[in-house]
């Protein structure tokens, strides 16, 4: 199946200069006639207050920061079908290995690092 295009979305970088609304790097910003988007700014930086009081926010908040490390639990139903080096480079639990009768955290495990920030919005 082919991807709409329609639904592709492009992230221009924008900034304010005497007041016009311009491409970041200052090249020419042309959209096609009849386009419609979303303009995604700091509330501070509104300075219609009218216009807040309609606009959507959205909030975004880091929950880890970049270089986490973070332990993963991987469900692998067919574990004969994954590549037996990547198999050989997963933590397995088992029972046998659980601190407590509580624990329910058994099977794959990958240890995975963030290389940005884990955000909330």
């Amino acid at each position: 199946m082919k991807p709409d295009p329609t639904k592709r979305q492009a992230v221009i970088r924008i900034t304010v200069k005497d007041g016009q609304i311009k491409e970041f790097y200052e090249r020419e910003l042309i959209l096609k006639e009849g386009t419609i988007g979303e303009l995604i700014v700091p509330a501070y930086a509104v300075l219609n207050k009218e216009l807040l009081k309609t606009a959507e926010y959205r909030t975004e908040l880091e929950i880890l920061p970049k270089h986490t490390r973070l332990m993963v639990s991987l469900d692998l139903r067919e574990p004969e079908k994954v590549d037996k080096n990547l198999i050989k480079k997963l933590i397995y639990l088992d029972k046998s290995e659980t601190k407590s009768p509580d624990e329910i955290m058994l099977g794959y495990f990958a240890e995975i690092i963030l290389l940005e920030p884990l955000l909330l919005h």
